[in-house]
């Protein structure tokens, strides 16, 4: 009996890690709101994004409150890395659901990825590509 107690609790246990990984469905130029592979679709440099998901963020809407902007708002952060380059993301919302935030200007141009993190775990990197405007 103890063995099958123990078994439920580690799964249930290990069940509530999976749920809570964070998973990035997509990231899109809130200018346009273009999906990739589209003509315009790119993340521009200095521009602002939606990244759309899953456990991305907390329950309820964190919202950046004074300036300068944070990198890390609710317990989420993201990084984009193109060409070996990793830059944090300038937050301005997070939520369960939905990020808000800036690419960094200096960013290079091309293909690339961005993950967030939540509570300390990462999601899996997605596909971007950054255009200079």
């Amino acid at each position: 009996m103890k063995t099958i107690t123990r078994s439920i609790f580690f799964a249930a246990a290990f069940g509530m890690i999976a749920i809570a990984q964070p998973a990035v469905t997509g990231a899109l130029n809130t200018a346009s709101y273009i999906v990739r592979g589209l003509p315009n679709a790119g993340l521009a440099q200095g521009g602002m994004i939606a990244i759309f998901g899953r456990n991305i963020g907390p329950a309820a809407i964190a919202q950046a409150g004074s300036f300068p902007l944070p990198t890390e708002l609710g317990g989420t952060s993201a990084k984009i890395t193109v060409a070996g380059q990793s830059s944090d993301l300038v937050m301005v919302y997070a939520v369960a659901t939905q990020v808000g935030a800036i690419v960094p200007s200096n960013t290079p141009t091309g293909s690339g990825t961005i993950t967030v993190t939540y509570n300390g775990q990462t999601s899996a990197p997605i596909p971007v590509t950054v255009v200079a405007s």
